[in-house]
């Protein structure tokens, strides 16, 4: 009876085992049909990101062709196991905010077998009208002196942003703060206008008999009535005021040249000297070039221009320094390969400077055009890449 009972607990015994080893072996087979099921999950969702990314590329190939483009719906473009569709780039943000001009954010989604991963990026069209190698920084100025800046403007150094105002964006390298990241590659400091015809202008003015030519007040000089066009002076060349100058024709002063008052520059003219050209007075220099290439309508000096209380329209060319002030204006291009100076002036058009000196533009207005740079294409924004 005894041995009976214990068998009987025995088995009792044996079949719970047996049970619980069942229920034990069942939730471990599903523990690993779940772990199964997860990495295929996680594997897919990953072969879905990296369609995304393709999807990126795309995206951006096809903005490059035309930043028009309206994105691409379902069913989409077929990738390995997959596919992708992209959103219509849209200028808004994800807060429904305006996207600095230029810019569109694209979204793109991959898919694989149901499980869908989404990628979003910013691309840019990267064009300024100002390029600014300073080392030092760049500041505008405070209260009334803050100068206006529309347009955009390449800093290769720090900006001070708070210095400035008007519709503006600063653009800076990854090692420099205060503007935004200027996606790789950098540009390098533009390509200026070839002087050497220059140059050999200046040579042939030197080998004329020395002497200054001085255009006294109410007298006009007109270009096209002298040999070449050209007015070859191995000396200074002296504007008194209320003068006409007209072309076609180049004006060649082995020298500096001086204006003063009002002196009017007609269409294709181009001004050439060696040293120095002050343009001063009231009015100072006053032209109606039309600027249409570099080849063309050119105020060249091998030292430094100053412009003050004048209007140029056309390009402002001074190797060693460029000085705009009080309500100077330059409508057209500056250029130089030293210090641009500003005070109280405007530009509308392009400038390329070395740096700026002192207090950077005080009371200036820069409406800066956006096609004179070659535009880059268009370009993921830095930072703008995210999962979501």
């Amino acid at each position: 009876m005894k041995l009976g009972n214990e068998r009987g607990t025995t088995v009792a015994l044996l079949i719970m085992a047996i049970l619980l080893l069942s229920m034990l072996g069942m939730v471990t087979a599903s523990m690993v049909a779940i772990d199964s099921d997860e990495a295929y999950r996680q594997e897919r969702e990953g072969e879905a990101g990296y369609i995304a990314e393709a999807g990126i590329e795309y995206a951006v190939t096809k903005l490059e062709s035309s930043f028009s483009w309206g994105g691409l719906p379902s069913p989409g473009r077929s990738v390995g196991n997959g596919s992708f569709v992209v959103s219509p780039p849209s200028t808004l943000d994800e807060l429904g905010n305006p996207l600095p001009s230029g810019q569109k954010r694209v979204v793109v989604t991959g898919t694989v077998q149901g499980l869908a991963k989404s990628l979003r990026v910013k691309v840019g069209i990267y064009v300024y009208g100002a390029y600014i190698d300073s080392s030092s920084g760049l500041t505008g100025g405070s209260g009334a002196n803050k100068p206006t800046v529309n347009g955009n403007i390449y800093v290769d150094g720090d900006v001070d942003t708070s210095t400035f105002k008007g519709t503006r964006t600063f653009y800076v390298p990854p090692n420099h703060t205060g503007g935004e990241i200027y996606p790789d590659p950098q540009p390098a400091f533009p390509t200026l206008p070839d002087t050497t015809t220059y140059g050999n202008l200046l040579t042939v003015a030197k080998g004329k008999p020395a002497g200054d030519y001085t255009l006294n007040p109410n007298n006009d000089l007109n270009l096209t009535t002298l040999p070449e066009s050209t007015l070859y002076v191995n000396g200074d060349f002296n504007a008194k005021g209320r003068n006409n100058i007209t072309g076609p024709g180049k004006i060649v002063a082995f020298g500096t040249f001086s204006f003063k008052n009002i002196v009017t520059v007609g269409d294709r003219v181009k001004m050439i000297c060696q040293r120095t050209a002050t343009l001063d007075g009231q009015g100072g220099l006053e032209s109606i070039w039309s600027d249409s290439t570099f080849a063309e309508n050119v105020f060249y000096s091998r030292a430094s221009i100053s412009l003050r209380q004048g209007t140029a329209n056309g390009i402002l060319f001074g190797v060693q320094g460029v000085k705009l002030y009080l309500n100077a204006a330059v409508t057209g291009k500056a250029f130089t390969w030293g210090a641009l100076e500003l005070n109280r002036a405007t530009i509308n058009g392009y400038f390329v400077a070395r740096s700026i000196t002192g207090e950077s533009m005080p009371g200036c207005t820069l409406n800066l055009g956006t096609n004179y740079f070659p535009p880059r294409q268009p370009a993921k924004v830095p930072g703008s890449f995210r999962e979501l």
